[in-house]
């Protein structure tokens, strides 16, 4: 079934614009390292449980963020294809 993407990009983009879009990613273990550079770069800091690579962050998304975001649509992400640019 394909739905309508803006849907998607309500739920997920919203997200991704809020959280990953000009802010700075890094793994939990630096969060002392964020903490102090954080009024420096002037940008949110997400934290992820892994290292912030393409494939951990595509995962991240498919696995904890989108079942999160869509759990009272009828929308199921079931692949998510991330580019680094």
């Amino acid at each position: 079934m394909v739905i309508d993407f803006s849907d998607i990009k309500e739920k997920l983009g919203s997200w991704l614009d809020k959280n990953w879009d000009h802010n700075a990613i890094l793994n939990l273990s630096n969060k002392v390292f964020g903490d102090q550079i954080s009024s420096y770069i002037k940008q949110t800091i997400y934290y992820m449980n892994q290292n912030p690579i393409a494939e951990n962050m595509a995962k991240h998304l498919l696995y904890d963020i989108c079942p999160q975001l869509l759990k009272d649509s009828e929308i199921k992400c079931i692949k998510i294809r991330l580019y680094e640019t």
